[in-house]
């Protein structure tokens, strides 16, 4: 009917049915052949970030499909950052600690996105060699407790660096938020005070200036 649908709707239907792990491949693709042609116009190649299903971690070829997409598009690994939600571990965590490393040994990095927004666990975070902490937009407290959420992301962020993890904050949609996450020495932010979701177009434009 035209009328978009946000993700929150849409991808709990996806991986109850198991579309997700189509999608997910068809997105990691579609980076790889936009990598492919941004390397070809001589641009230098930034990395991207793309959601992963914990559904993937499940199937025997994922790894082989892996290896076969950036193979076919010339890509190198490294400039495309694979992202899982906390939920991923609260199934088999050996196992996803095992693909986690196969993931490592082809060159992808891993970041645990929204990290914050369910029961997250210290101890995945020992378990998992993840290469980036994505610190849910939930930290950022609008309700009157900003005190005790700069504390607990003050604890978490100094917990991801000394583990060697990279730390990003979603939602980030203020000046004084910004202050605040340099403050407390968050790597990255990400949010509408940056920009909006946008096309691929525009985004070239806005990366590479043309």
């Amino acid at each position: 009917d035209g009328l978009l649908v946000p993700p929150g709707d849409f991808i709990p239907v996806f991986e109850e049915n198991g579309f997700v792990v189509k999608l997910d491949l068809y997105m990691l693709e579609t980076v790889c052949r936009l990598q492919e042609s941004w390397r070809e116009q001589g641009y230098p190649i930034l990395p991207l970030s793309v959601n992963q299903s914990r559904l993937l971690f499940y199937q025997e070829s994922y790894l082989d499909v892996l290896r076969r997409m950036v193979k076919q598009y010339g890509v190198t690994p490294g400039s495309i950052i694979l992202e899982v939600t906390e939920s991923i571990a609260v199934e088999d965590i050996d196992r996803i600690a095992s693909i986690i490393v196969r993931l490592h040994e082809i060159g992808f990095s891993v970041s645990m996105d929204d990290f914050g927004s369910g029961y997250s666990s210290l101890n995945m975070l020992k378990e998992l060699a993840i290469d980036e902490l994505k610190l849910d937009q939930g930290f950022l407290d609008r309700t009157g407790y900003e005190e005790k959420s700069a504390v607990i992301m003050r604890s978490v962020i100094r917990l991801a660096q000394e583990l060697h993890m990279h730390t990003v904050c979603e939602g980030v949609e203020t000046e004084a938020q910004v202050a605040m996450l340099r403050s407390l020495g968050c790597d990255m932010a990400q949010g509408f005070y940056y920009a909006k979701p946008m096309d691929a177009g525009r985004f070239a434009r806005l990366a590479y200036n043309k």
